[in-house]
């Protein structure tokens, strides 16, 4: 199957693409890029970079219709008939399956390497504590980052191992310590391999985390249960509402019509309820509510489950959707707004195939502490989609029996549905905890763990009832891998950070001495 796939991303390679946004001066580029590829800068119109969280409901913030997405980012006339093309003759190529035996089974993925070689092992071992038994597949992308004790000792204790990507996909792969040069025209990195792993894992149904996303409930039970028996992909919200390009639904050859079919995130009450079918649809409807387009909100893909036999050329287009990402498809999905990256290659791609997804309805939340008068935030709270499944069904029910006994003098609120999912019952299941992640040498090292005076202080300190102390049990995995006698840790990137063990094991200590004696309101053991 790779060997076929290869070919056709590389002859779909678009020859036209966007400055990146770190990137200054695209006239100093060198390389095979720049030979291959012309560089167009970002320019926006007068709508800008449009951030709106989904709680920002004031007059003052604009509907994001069709009219005003068009007039932020600006796509070049010559780039979306290059990339028009690019994208047809993908999806005209690709296979329709894979060979019997690709996949079988259920598991967990994560990406290692470096740093978060460590931090999924982190997540392992909260899975292995919340009672998953699925296998485990930690992906490796360089060679390199090979972390022999692990791979070799500690994951297979632990029902997991290594896959190694650089041996999965060579010719994609390239090395900096070989300085082998990919024979593809690209290159991988960051964002790009999460959908590279969900294709190269072993396992049909898949859970993807992030190496810096913990598992605080079992997950195991979801590959079994509703929604994702009936939808093969589950995903989860970002805070953010969704501002795609316009016209990535034209050059891809999406089918929007000018029928509303929702309401923000409300998707069950019927539409004839908030809506005249008189409003103009390209200036008075926004167009994620339109019938055709990717449903609101934008995606957080800290975690993703999906069924690959039901999903499969979704995940072949999101690849192509990551490979020619930063240039091309990152730019048009989040306009230049908060996470672009990866995050919404897997839901276009689903609705480009009109493949079932389940949106979360319940909204991300944040764990962190109070700084002075300033919240930080250092995770984010994702929840049970079987719980929240459950509760939109019973809103669906309750909602229809309200207009069916109240008639005319039923009235709806354009916020009923947000508000009445974020009140509801809710289970964390995922701390996704990426700012700061839980690198004990960083911690230390940039001083995140102590307030402004010197003082430590508790990172997770509102954290919900989860029924355990989250942050004292970080500690103490990381005690047991950090300091331990009988068996040293040997990690990469920890040695090349040069930190004194003993001094490091010494902080680690009195870490733990703060957090047991500054018990949180739960009062946990």
């Amino acid at each position: 199957m790779f060997t076929e796939l290869l070919p056709i991303i590389t002859e779909s390679a678009p020859k036209l693409g966007y400055q990146l946004q770190n990137e200054k001066d695209i006239g100093s580029r060198r390389g095979k890029f720049r030979l291959s590829t012309k560089i167009f800068p970002r320019t926006y119109g007068r709508n800008g970079v449009v951030n709106i969280a989904i709680h920002d409901t004031s007059e003052k913030f604009p509907i994001l219709s069709k009219d005003f997405l068009n007039d932020c980012l600006y796509l070049p006339t010559d780039m979306f008939e290059v990339l028009k093309r690019s994208h047809e003759y993908f999806v005209s190529h690709i296979p329709d399956h894979y060979a019997p035996n690709t996949y079988s089974g259920e598991g967990i993925v994560f990406i290692g390497g470096g740093k978060f070689s460590w931090l999924s092992l982190l997540s392992i071992e909260n899975l292995r504590s919340a009672g998953s038994k699925l296998p485990i597949e930690v992906m490796i992308p360089q060679p390199e980052e090979y972390e022999p004790q692990m791979c070799e000792i500690i994951l297979p204790r632990l029902n997991a191992k290594c896959l190694l990507l650089y041996e999965i996909f060579p010719d994609i792969m390239s090395s900096e310590k070989t300085k082998k040069k990919d024979s593809t025209g690209f290159k991988l990195t960051g964002y790009q391999y999460k959908s590279l792993s969900l294709l190269a894992s072993t396992f049909e149904k898949v859970l993807f985390l992030d190496s810096d996303n913990i598992s605080v409930l079992n997950p195991d039970v979801l590959f079994h249960s509703e929604p994702f028996t009936s939808h093969g992909m589950i995903l989860w919200p970002d805070f953010w509402r969704r501002v795609t390009h316009p016209m990535f639904y034209d050059l891809a050859g999406f089918n929007i019509t000018e029928r509303r079919v929702r309401n923000l995130m409300d998707k069950v009450t019927p539409p004839e309820v908030y809506t005249t079918g008189a409003e103009d649809p390209d200036t008075e409807v926004p167009l994620h509510d339109r019938e055709g387009a990717i449903p609101d909100l934008s995606t957080e893909s800290g975690q993703i489950i999906v069924d690959k036999k039901t999903h499969f050329k979704a995940l072949l287009l999101s690849f192509y959707y990551n490979v020619y990402g930063p240039r091309h498809f990152y730019p048009l999905f989040s306009q230049g707004g908060n996470g672009e990256g990866d995050k919404e290659t897997f839901i276009a791609a689903s609705v480009f195939y009109n493949l079932p997804v389940y949106q979360m309805n319940k909204p991300v939340g944040v764990v962190g502490h109070w700084s002075n008068d300033d919240y930080e935030g250092v995770g984010m709270i994702q929840y049970d989609p079987i719980i929240d499944k459950l509760n939109e069904d019973h809103y669906k029910n309750e909602i229809l029996r309200r207009i069916n006994e109240e008639g005319d003098n039923f009235h709806y609120g354009k916020m009923d549905f947000f508000n009445y999912l974020n009140d509801a019952e809710a289970r964390p299941m995922f701390f996704h905890s990426n700012y700061p992640k839980l690198d004990p040498i960083s911690l230390f090292g940039e001083n995140k763990l102590v307030d402004p005076d010197g003082n430590q202080w508790r990172m997770y300190s509102d954290q919900p009832d989860i029924g355990f102390d989250f942050e004292l049990k970080q500690w103490q995995l990381i005690n047991k891998y950090f300091c331990s006698v009988d068996e040293p840790f040997q990690m990469r990137y920890l040695e090349d950070s040069n930190v004194s063990m003993e001094k490091l094991c010494r902080a680690i200590e009195s870490r733990l001495e703060f957090l047991r004696s500054t018990g949180l309101r739960f009062n946990y053991d």
